[in-house]
């Protein structure tokens, strides 16, 4: 398993700093996978469903919610579609993805995908107003 590199230039808050440290702590006594890719699959997928994460609008405002209790039940759920999924596409190429984007994550509504059949999941309805006319 690879390692986590940092959040992609992204800056995090000094509370969510404190919450990872401590997350961490408990965590590498438990399961000894903080700092693997599948550990932070879990940990970011966890954290776009929470008031304080910049995308909130998405996820927490349209009631999307992390149904998994802990990491140990994300991995029992999860990881061994994961080494399958990996072992196919390769590490990169294996993202977690909601089957229907409007419910939550959860094992019944969780796969793991390439980026491309990912985006072919994506909810982008646009509306635009032409002359008074509303096209979705």
């Amino acid at each position: 398993m690879k390692k986590i590199h940092g959040n992609k230039g992204k800056k995090f808050t000094d509370e969510h700093k404190k919450k990872i440290s401590e997350a961490n702590k408990i965590s590498k006594i438990k399961h000894g996978m903080f700092g693997t890719r599948f550990y932070g699959i879990f940990y970011k997928a966890k954290w776009r469903c929470q008031k304080t994460h910049p995308a909130c609008k998405y996820y927490y405002n349209k009631g999307i919610m992390f149904l998994w209790k802990s990491f140990t039940e994300f991995k029992d759920d999860m990881y061994k579609s994961y080494l399958e999924h990996i072992k196919e596409y390769g590490e990169k190429q294996t993202q977690i993805d909601r089957i229907d984007s409007n419910k939550h994550y959860c094992k019944e509504n969780c796969r793991w995908a390439t980026l491309k059949e990912q985006n072919k999941n994506r909810n982008l309805t646009h509306t635009y107003n032409l002359k008074n006319r509303e096209c979705k």
